[in-house]
């Protein structure tokens, strides 16, 4: 019987640390795919900035020739 107790106890242990294991990996999963956001949202900003200063080039362009005519 103590036995029997003692490898409960064990395998509740063990499951225990295997939880804590995967809740570990969870968290270095989110932390990793919130850097890679993170970078992604930045590329995306700088690259929205960059389109919307050529497009304002574009229509500045469109109007001088515009009022050259």
């Amino acid at each position: 019987e103590i036995r029997q107790q003692l490898e409960s106890a064990w395998k509740e242990r063990q499951d225990k640390l295997d939880e804590c294991l995967e809740l570990q990996l969870f968290y270095r999963d989110c932390d990793t795919a919130e850097t890679w956001m993170e970078s992604r949202e930045k590329a995306l900003k700088d690259e929205a900035v960059e389109v919307v200063e050529a497009a304002i080039k574009r229509h500045e362009d469109f109007d001088k020739a515009i009022k050259a005519q």
